[in-house]
């Protein structure tokens, strides 16, 4: 079920990109990271005192710091990230769905990072 969830994540984001809907570019400054502010900034900033072993709070840490279970995003590879596991997956691999204890990120913001990802996670 996990793999499946992820596969139609990635499935939907190469028919939306193919389809020309999403073509516009996709900015970490002005779209990933509000969501992460919104969202993830409680428990996954450098502001928290945490038992969570992410921060989020910048495109360095996001993308150069580890879990314990390596890379959190891996450029243009959404069904290998943790991030998207974690966000879009019901019952992730490990640990609990993300954001925890919340209602879970709406489908256009989980849509979103996927295509981010997917499009290298950059930081533009």
């Amino acid at each position: 079920m996990k793999y499946f969830c992820l596969f139609t994540v990635t499935f939907l984001t190469l028919f939306i990109s193919c389809d020309g809907t999403a073509s516009n570019t996709i900015s970490y400054g002005f779209d990933v990271d509000p969501i992460f502010r919104e969202n993830c900034f409680a428990c996954h900033s450098s502001e928290t005192n945490s038992s969570a072993n992410l921060n989020l709070s910048s495109y360095e840490t996001l993308m150069y710091d580890t879990s314990d279970s390596g890379p959190v995003v891996i450029p243009k590879h959404p069904e290998r990230s943790i991030l998207m596991d974690k966000i879009a997956s019901p019952t992730p691999m490990f640990g609990s769905r993300m954001p925890f204890n919340a209602e879970p990120l709406s489908n256009e913001d989980i849509r979103l990072i996927d295509i981010w990802i997917y499009r290298g996670a950059k930081d533009n």
